[in-house]
């Protein structure tokens, strides 16, 4: 059967390039019969030019074009040449494929496209595209190569579940430019040693151009980043501080609820409107009172929580704690920000909480970086981890699709293409 013209664009074909072109079915399977015109082609080993062909092979190559469960394949007749003046012979160029290769380009294309979807795993590709899971694996592995980017002006660090298989790489590192919201590198071990061995092979001079750098509260960054970053601020992202402070504010309420009985209102306030407590104030909205059968009253939210700080003073006291360093955390400047910092510690120790000392340590320890996380820049405003808390969106999900991470420079090169969502990156 003859090929139309959408069939030849799909083959990245001509009219003028083609011998002859036609299709057969063997089952299940399309074969797209192809040879090209002979032409005159440069040898590789002398350059000289040459049209003298010296036999004939078949290639079959996978080109899935379709989407309705048929199976295409090139079956390409193609030549092979020898030079007059070396006496070597070669391959003729073909635009469907690499010489060595039996995937066209257009389906290796495809297979990157496709898996530059966070959700899509190895198989789902193979299986749409009618070739293996190995082949999808090593197409990804040839074609998808990501280098380290350049540190940036604002960087941020965070880490990531990764293994459990192997201590090095249980938690993994990731390093975002925080102005372009890329991908700068992801790194095996958030391991002090690991870190510092990758960061000694960054020049100097590149290491000086880095102005900021945000961290959560695991203390080897602090340590690293001190270290080598010497003209960066560091900073404490905002978000795992007021994480922190509402863990421990769970903690309290937790203690109190085990002191009443299941069936009690106060235990039901305590265990199905926990929420209210770690919700600002200020974002819970006055909705409608309604019947309420447990409490057997008509109730708003508002009305739940004041309710809930009634049970016990301590929890009060903790969670206006909470609300005032939610305030300074939104609405204090970096020229206020010590003074501030300064009062909520003293407050905090005069309520005498014992589950919240670990947090009256934590803003002792990082004040500095907590006080620094306040500076505003022109050009970006406060710098944050919250994009790289999206990013590690992507992560969850390819764990999620996966049976446990074997290949740990193909899942870097997973999280770059997904992310950066380009083939190769350039600095």
């Amino acid at each position: 059967m003859p090929i139309n013209n959408d069939t030849l664009n799909f083959l990245n074909l001509k009219d003028t390039d083609v011998e002859e072109c036609d299709s057969t079915t063997d089952g299940n399977t399309l074969f797209l019969n192809v040879v090209l015109k002979r032409k005159e082609h440069q040898c590789p080993s002398c350059n000289h030019k040459t049209n003298t062909i010296k036999d004939y092979s078949i290639k079959i190559i996978n080109h899935s074009i379709f989407n309705d469960g048929r199976v295409s394949k090139i079956r390409y007749k193609q030549r092979r040449y020898i030079c007059k003046f070396c006496k070597k012979s070669f391959i003729e160029d073909n635009p469907f494929t690499k010489i060595m290769d039996k995937v066209s380009k257009l389906v290796i294309n495809t297979i990157i496209e496709k898996l530059k979807d966070p959700n899509i795993t190895y198989s789902n590709v193979a299986k749409e595209l009618n070739v293996t899971i190995t082949t999808v694996q090593n197409i990804f592995d040839e074609n998808v190569k990501y280098k380290r980017r350049k540190l940036p002006t604002y960087l941020c660090i965070d880490e990531f579940h990764c293994s459990n298989a192997n201590p090095l790489t249980r938690y993994s590192c990731f390093f975002l430019d925080f102005e372009r919201n890329l991908v700068i590198d992801v790194i095996k071990s958030r391991r002090k040693d690991y870190l510092a061995n990758y960061l000694t092979k960054i020049p100097l001079e590149e290491r000086q151009m880095v102005e900021h750098v945000c961290i959560d509260m695991w203390p080897t960054y602090k340590e690293i980043s001190t270290l080598y970053f010497p003209n960066a601020l560091i900073s404490v992202d905002s978000f795992h501080v007021v994480k922190d402070i509402q863990i421990h504010l769970d903690s309290i309420r937790k203690r109190i609820m085990s002191k009443f009985s299941p069936n009690s209102k106060e235990y039901y306030l305590l265990k199905k409107y926990n929420w209210l407590l770690f919700k600002p104030h200020s974002e819970i909205k006055y909705n409608e009172p309604r019947y309420n059968r447990k409490l057997e009253y008509y109730v708003n939210h508002i009305q739940i929580l004041e309710s809930i700080l009634k049970i016990s003073k301590e929890l009060n006291d903790a969670y206006e704690w909470k609300e005032k360093y939610s305030r300074f955390n939104k609405k204090c400047n970096y020229e206020t920000a010590e003074e501030d910092l300064r009062q909520l510690i003293i407050d905090l120790e005069h309520l005498k909480l014992l589950e919240f000392e670990p947090v009256l340590k934590t803003l002792k320890f990082w004040s500095k970086e907590i006080i620094n996380s306040f500076i505003k820049y022109p050009d970006v405003g406060r710098i944050h981890n919250g994009k790289i808390e999206n990013r590690n969106n992507v992560n969850k999900k390819l764990q999620k699709v996966s049976n446990g991470i074997t290949n740990f420079e193909r899942y870097r090169n997973r999280i770059f293409l997904c992310i950066n969502g380009k083939k190769k990156e350039t600095n």
